[in-house]
Formats: structure tokens, sequence, C-alpha cells
């Protein structure tokens, strides 16, 4: 899963909703890294050509790295919702 890491964007003293839509995304959502390793995966910083403050979540308990499906249905659960779609509307609305 692809993430921008907020820490090191502000870290550089820039906005990160900046970072926020671009492409053709339908959604953004944010959760700790902390959450994320206590259900066996890790978020690490991969910077990409284009964006210095990229970074991927992998499964560490899978050899290929790709997350498992409750891994999934955990970060769906503990994300928090920060724009999506237009007329979507969060489970909390």
């Amino acid at each position: 899963m692809s993430v921008n890491i907020k820490k090191l964007i502000e870290e550089a003293k820039l906005n990160p909703r900046t970072f926020m839509i671009s492409g053709s995304y339908v959604g953004v959502v944010s959760f700790s890294a902390g959450n994320v390793r206590k259900e066996g995966m890790e978020a690490i910083h991969d910077p990409i050509a284009d964006n210095r403050y990229h970074g991927g979540v992998f499964s560490t308990k899978r050899s290929d790295g790709r997350l498992s499906g409750s891994q999934k249905s955990y970060l769906t659960r503990i994300a928090n919702l920060l724009t999506g779609p237009e007329g979507y509307k969060s489970k909390d609305a």
C-alpha cells in the first residue's frame, strides 16, 4: 500500500494536505504506523522520483509483503477518512 509519511512532510515545513489528492486516487485516510505494526505490518520510507515523502505499508507475515484480507480489514477499521470521492458519505456521517 502506497502512503505519504506525514511526519517527514511536516519536518520539511510543508502542509500535508497538499499531498492528499493527486492522480486518480479516490480518497485519503490516515492511520498511525504504531497501529500498523500491531497487526503484523510495517510502514517504511520508500521515496520515489517525484515524491521524497512516499512510503509503503507491507505485511511482515507474508513472504511477498502483500497485505492479507484481515490486514486490509483492520486498516479499514482504524483509518480516519480525510477526504473521499465526490458524493461519498463516511460511515461516521
